[in-house]
């Protein structure tokens, strides 16, 4: 059996791409200088310092997003709600599934071999070689999947619709919300109470005894779950209807498309013509110089962006507001460490006696005489470490 894992030489082929396609995927150096921002539009996304100011939040409004201490107390839980959600024994039980019905769920021998797919099915899912065929593409096809040049330019942006995307002040300032907006926002007290579950509403909403035993599933109705040997068997796929699912040699064959289609798919010369960008369209795209000095900002416009003098001043710290931030003289002095307090890190003369080694020990570290003369080398031995003459003779000079 082929593999139709494997993939052919023609497909391996007809994945690579060729030269013409690489160097049409490589931009332009055109192309490229279209997409440099100018420095007017790089200007213009500078934010003024007005729509700064009105980003900053008002006292007000951060006042109005503290939650009040009511709301805090009435989104505590009450000792009853707790024991409410709490599940009685009853109804643990309940969820607990018996032994019939978890026998039930085990799949039999016959439903296990149904689901195995036979070799005549398996053999049917192979793709014959005029399918793989009929799967690669033409160089024809190919060739019309490539951009031209004239349809890259089209695809650039002109100045006018950059223009045209900038937002505008009146726009920036209609973003703002306004502070009655901001106070509807704000949930009042009779709202917060509504939204507060009184006990009747708790109690209803536990399930009674009766309404738990009615969710149990009785005896007779799990049995007639189970399905039958009958019905089981009838869900057997036979043979004849999997012989019946292979597709004969004529319908393959009917699927390969033929030369002639092949042929009406490539794109003439005439229609390749016409998709090309006339010169007229071209020059109607370039910018007048009217329109680009409409973009130069103003004198007026750049003095407008200056910080002013008071504004400058506003920004500096009073001299309150240094002075508060210097340390007083009580705080330097709780900082010192008092002198009972340095006493007790000082060691008495008790714990440095104990530190003092003993005589004994002092002893007990002292080789004795026995081990230093075991120590010295003897007159044999340093005999037995000289080197004959003989020797020295032989090895010649140093």
């Amino acid at each position: 059996m082929v593999d139709s894992r494997v993939l052919s030489d023609e497909a391996k082929d007809s994945r690579v791409l060729s030269d013409e396609a690489k160097d049409s995927r490589v931009l332009s150096d055109e192309a490229k200088d279209s997409r440099v921002l100018p420095d007017e539009a790089k200007d213009s996304r500078v934010l003024p310092d007005e729509a700064k100011d009105s980003r900053v939040l008002s006292d007000e409004a951060k006042d109005s997003r503290v939650l009040p201490d009511e709301a805090k107390d009435s989104r505590v839980l009450s000792d009853e709600a707790k024991d409410s959600r709490v599940l009685p024994d009853e109804a643990k039980d309940s969820r607990v599934l018996p032994d019939e019905a978890k026998d039930s769920r085990v799949l039999s021998d016959e439903a296990k071999d149904s689901r195995v797919l036979p070799d005549e099915a398996k053999d049917s899912r192979v793709l014959s070689d005029e399918a793989k065929d009929s799967r690669v593409l033409s160089d024809e096809a190919k060739d019309s999947r490539v951009l031209p040049d004239e349809a890259k330019d089209s695809r650039v942006l002109p100045d006018e619709a950059k223009d045209s995307r900038v937002l505008s002040d009146e726009a920036k300032d209609s973003r703002v919300l306004p502070d009655e907006a901001k106070d509807s926002r704000v949930l009042s007290d009779e709202a917060k109470d509504s939204r507060v579950l009184s006990d009747e509403a708790k109690d209803s909403r536990v399930l009674s005894d009766e309404a738990k035993d009615s969710r149990v599933l009785p005896d007779e109705a799990k049995d007639s779950r189970v399905l039958p040997d009958e019905a089981k068997d009838s869900r057997v796929f036979p043979d004849e209807a999997k012989d019946s699912r292979v597709l004969p040699d004529e319908a393959k064959d009917s699927r390969v498309l033929p030369d002639e289609a092949k042929d009406s798919r490539v794109l003439s010369d005439e229609a390749k013509d016409s998709r090309v960008l006339p010169d007229e369209a071209k020059d109607s795209r370039v910018l007048s110089d009217e329109a680009k000095d409409s973009r130069v900002l103003s004198d007026e416009a750049k003095d407008s962006r200056v910080l002013s003098d008071e504004a400058k001043d506003s920004r500096v710290l009073p001299d309150e507001a240094k002075d508060s931030r210097v340390l007083p003289d009580e705080a330097k002095d709780s900082r010192v460490l008092p002198d009972e307090a340095k006493d007790c890190r000082v060691l008495n003369d008790e714990a440095k006696d104990s530190r003092v080694l003993s005589d004994e020990p002092k002893d007990s570290r002292v080789l004795p005489d026995e081990a230093k003369d075991s120590r010295v080398l003897s007159d044999e031995a340093k005999d037995s470490r000289v080197l004959p003459d003989e020797d020295t003779a032989l090895s010649g000079p140093p």
